[in-house]
């Protein structure tokens, strides 16, 4: 790698005036001196790093305030310097775009997963605020990722991944394709080395003469197009060395080649693409294309009559080029291409997702955020730069600095059951960024929480629920309390039954083993679903151990002919009719009754509202009443 001077920043700087340059320089002699004495783990002086991170950010003409917090992104997190000190020294929206910087400390997701990903790329966009800062932090990653070789080969791959499915895809987002490039090209290095390497040896080749073969190419489309008095921008595609690498990938698979040796037949095709500004116009420029060069049979589509299921349109079409070269050619409105590359049809939404079926609307939020798609960035004071979507979530720091997603408005506890719901029942205290806070503090972006937990503790507080932003962890809370009171209720009830089995010289364990099958009847009679689901009823006084007890040990209970006060009663309009009285309701003269026929004790009479009755056809209730 090329060593890079501060001169050589200023020479690759878009949109700095000569008044800019003092402020610009003052920014990188302020970082020089606070990094002063300070290495990187490759033995360099530190301030190459803010050199290399402000000369990939100069290219992108973001301005002078983006440029000097490029060589001032460091200084708050290894330094010690303040927003505070920054703003004295250059600016507030120097000093915010170096503190957004910071809140993007170093995240991982070393899992990957569709959604780990996702929400560390958001993560990213949300945290900093301000578009900006995650374009320097693309940069300062950018220049780590070429300088990655002393790390152990596997934390290489590790931080190729990481590079390949989150940073490549951001610099996508926010339309640099330059760093898109470098991103899947060192990634591609560590993760495919013998790949890499024969790719990289026929391009270097073969480079110089496909540079000269695409400008030329591009000046005689240029030329053509102006000639016929239409307007169009023409852009030769070039090919990163990972991309060649997919297309050969594609082609092995499609059969149009039969061994990764024949690349020249991938790199050998040359891709262009003309931006018009009508309808009409493409289909000139086809016409135009299919008169200067012969096109190849069955190499045409039109996706503009007929445009793709996910909305996708342009004009494609192959020929043989100059010298008998195959080229493609997408010819679209600017229009189109907007819709092609930042809507639901977006080439980007395919790779992230992995799939055919996306939801229409899953990537709407990239058009809001691309800057570069319409040539030069927005002013350095414009609103586009600040960020507005994701407004309903945060996206918080495990300590090993994995990102999670939350609602807005969630707390450590809400935190703590996305890490484990074990982790939520125990929790008992939080720190966030390293100071302690109340378990209702509601989380900000960027946060990074650590969970304190009782190791014996078992359930939730009851409380939380009144504080709790997420669906998610309310119903893991009402999960545990309901486990909770139901195991006490199995206790209670267990502690009631064997109370009253002691008067018959037994307990449920004992007479579980003795009468098994007359214990499955009582719980299938009083809709449990096994020995636990009994004794709770019985804990929560849904079932009474009087009914139980009387179940078990019929022989045991007094018969009742009459009811207390002396009165009889009459079933269905006889008083000669055998009964007992029920102990779960026990009925009085005064109360409205009715008899229940039972299997082994007879008739029952019971309240005509007791609850236990509910449960029984109606042919077994017989009419009754007190005479």
């Amino acid at each position: 790698m090329k060593k890079i001077q501060f001169d050589d920043v200023l020479k690759r700087a878009k949109n700095i005036t000569k008044n800019d340059i003092d402020f610009v320089k003052k920014a990188y002699e302020y970082a020089k001196k606070a990094h002063k004495g300070q290495k990187r783990k490759t033995g360099e002086a530190y301030i190459i790093h803010p050199l290399y991170v402000a000369y990939y950010v100069a290219g992108l003409g973001l301005g002078r305030d983006t440029l000097a917090a490029s060589f001032l992104h460091d200084v708050i997190e290894n330094c010690g310097v303040t927003e505070k000190q920054l703003t004295k020294e250059f600016n507030e929206t120097v000093a915010k775009l170096v503190t957004g910087v910071s809140k993007l400390r170093h995240t991982t997701n070393r899992k990957i997963t569709w959604s780990s990903v996702e929400n560390l790329r958001r993560f990213f966009l949300v945290a900093a605020e301000d578009i900006r800062a995650v374009i320097i932090k693309l940069a300062d990653r950018l220049h780590n990722a070429k300088t990655i070789r002393g790390l152990p080969p596997e934390r290489q791959k590790e931080y190729a991944r990481e590079i390949q499915y989150v940073f490549s895809t951001l610099a996508d987002y926010l339309g640099i394709r330059f760093f898109k490039r470098q991103f899947d090209d060192v990634a591609f290095e560590i993760l495919e080395p013998e790949e890499y390497r024969k790719i990289r040896r026929y391009m270097k080749e073969h480079h110089k003469q496909r540079r000269r073969y695409v400008q030329k190419i591009i000046k005689k489309t240029e030329n053509l197009l102006k000639e016929n008095k239409i307007k169009a921008d023409v852009f030769g595609r070039e090919k990163s060395l990972y991309s060649v690498f997919k297309k050969i990938q594609k082609y092995l698979r499609e059969g149009k080649i039969h061994s990764q040796s024949e690349i020249g037949k991938i790199y050998d095709n040359y891709g262009f693409r003309i931006i018009v500004g009508s309808n009409e116009d493409c289909y000139k420029v086809l016409g135009l294309i299919h008169s200067k060069w012969h096109p190849l049979t069955g190499e045409f589509e039109d996706f503009i009559a007929n445009p793709k299921p996910n909305g996708y349109r342009s004009l494609h079409t192959t020929v043989f080029c100059e010298n008998e070269k195959i080229a493609e050619f997408q010819i679209r409105t600017q229009r189109m291409h907007d819709y092609n590359e930042f809507g639901p049809a977006s080439h980007i939404a395919y790779k992230l997702s992995g799939q055919r079926n996306l939801p229409t609307m899953a990537f709407n939020w990239l058009r809001r955020i691309n800057l570069f798609r319409r040539g030069l960035p927005p002013a350095e004071d414009s609103p586009k730069y600040k960020i507005k979507v994701f407004q309903n979530n945060v996206f918080v720091l495990t300590p090993q600095n994995e990102v999670k997603k939350l609602p807005k408005g969630s707390t450590p506890v809400d935190f703590a059951y996305t890490v484990h719901t074990d982790i939520g029942n125990k929790c008992r205290g939080a720190k966030v960024n390293g100071k302690m806070v109340p378990l209702d503090y509601q989380l900000s972006t960027g946060d990074q929480v650590e969970i304190i937990i009782d190791k014996n503790a078992k359930y939730p507080i009851s409380k939380w629920l009144e504080f709790v932003g997420s669906a998610g962890a309310r119903a893991k809370i009402k999960h545990a309390l309901r486990d909770k009171e139901s195991k006490e209720a199995i206790q209670k009830g267990f502690e009631k039954l064997n109370s009253e089995l002691k008067k018959h010289n037994t307990t449920f364990k004992e007479l579980y083993k003795t009468r098994q099958n007359d214990i499955d009847i009582l719980i299938y009679k009083n809709n449990a679903i096994d020995q636990e689901g009994l004794l709770a009823n019985i804990g929560f006084n849904l079932i009474s151990t009087e009914k139980i007890i009387a179940e078990l040990f019929p022989q045991a209970q007094t018969r009742k002919p009459h009811g207390k006060s002396g009165k009889k009663v009459s079933i269905e309009g006889s008083t000669q009719t055998e009964y007992t009285l029920a102990q779960c309701c026990n009925p009085k003269s005064s109360d409205t009754i009715i008899a229940l026929t039972t299997i082994t004790r007879g008739i029952r009479i019971h309240k005509k509202s007791c609850p236990y009755i509910k449960g029984f056809d109606k042919d077994r209730l017989l009419n009754a009443e007190w005479v």
